[in-house]
């Protein structure tokens, strides 16, 4: 896994927004869709994940997340954060019924150096 040259510190650096999905497929092909980051904080722990749709990473082989970071309440535009994912199927976690195409992602599976405060 590579990460951008931008470190995040925790996770209050970053942009609660729309992320971007780069599903890569085994013969090569690519496909894009959008998830979203959420945070449940009723642990003593925040649990930081992506949500999106099944349908736009299963199958896939690896991925890309970009995510956005943030200067105080705004978008910091240009400097996104890239995460290349490997294991990128074994990754995601889907819904127990294939009729329900929702896929969760915990964020700190693919970035460890993410930080919980």
């Amino acid at each position: 896994m590579m990460i951008g040259t931008q470190k995040i510190f925790n996770y209050n650096d970053l942009f609660l927004s729309t992320v971007r999905i780069e599903t890569i497929y085994p013969d090569g092909s690519r496909g894009v869709g959008t998830g979203s980051i959420l945070i449940d904080r009723r642990g003593e722990s925040p649990y930081i994940f992506i949500v999106t749709n099944r349908h736009v990473v299963e199958g896939g082989t690896s991925g890309v997340i970009t995510l956005q970071r943030k200067i105080g309440t705004e978008f910091d535009i240009g400097n996104p954060v890239i995460v290349e994912i490997e294991r990128y199927e074994s990754l995601w976690e889907y819904h127990p019924d294939d009729d329900i195409d929702v896929a969760i992602l915990n964020l700190e599976d693919v970035y460890p150096e993410i930080k919980k405060i």
